[in-house]
């Protein structure tokens, strides 16, 4: 319903936000069951992951924001002890995912006490920055089992959309967390290169 909601366009609406929460009520009784019966759907949980990581970023230029203490469960795959990939299925990796959830939360703080904490986006630059140096000095880690489907061109394709998702939150924070306008080199030079990346990225069908 929340997928549904959000392809609709409809964005003067709050409904997908319902929609989140009333997912979030599933996966927590999805997770106290599989606890008790066995393994969990592994695309269910990257699949709200990802939506809870993006609807908490989406709050920020809104007054209906995800209330901070909603994140204190961890639905993500980390909580298990996997080591980070590159989800196949977002084209970003599964630690970015959490940063990005960290960036929406930080902004929420900020909105919501009024006073900016640069120490906190020193912190969230630098987590991006170690992602970054990792992802980019190695060929990426995908999920066991999913590298052996992928043509080279698609692996440097799904490398290219990880890059610009880590832009793009190196955006988020230098303009919610340290209010940088857009107009400055900081934020030009990310969109140039979350442009660079994209227009790599050739349209396939399938």
């Amino acid at each position: 319903l929340c997928q549904c909601e959000i392809h609709s366009g409809s964005d003067q609406s709050s409904a997908w936000r319902i929609h989140i929460k009333g997912a979030k009520a599933l996966m927590d009784a999805i997770e106290r069951s599989t606890r008790r019966n066995g393994s969990r759907p592994r695309l269910l949980y990257r699949w709200y992951a990802a939506m809870d990581s993006l609807a908490t970023l989406a709050s920020c230029g809104t007054t209906a924001m995800v209330e901070v203490e909603d994140r204190s469960q961890d639905f993500s795959e980390g909580s298990e002890g996997i080591a980070a990939y590159l989800d196949d299925y977002n084209g970003y990796s599964t630690d970015l995912s959490h940063v990005i959830g960290e960036i929406g939360t930080a902004t929420a703080a900020l909105r919501q006490c009024g006073s900016s904490s640069s120490e906190q986006a020193d912190m969230l630059e630098g987590v991006i920055f170690t992602i970054m140096e990792r992802d980019n000095n190695s060929a990426p880690i995908f999920y066991p089992g999913v590298v052996e489907r992928l043509t080279p061109q698609a692996i440097q394709e799904y490398t290219l959309c990880n890059q610009a998702y880590q832009h793009t939150a190196l955006i988020y924070v230098r303009r919610q967390l340290r209010g940088l306008p857009r107009d400055t080199p900081e934020i030009q030079d990310l969109v140039k290169r979350i442009i660079e990346c994209v227009s790599s990225i050739t349209p396939s069908y399938g």
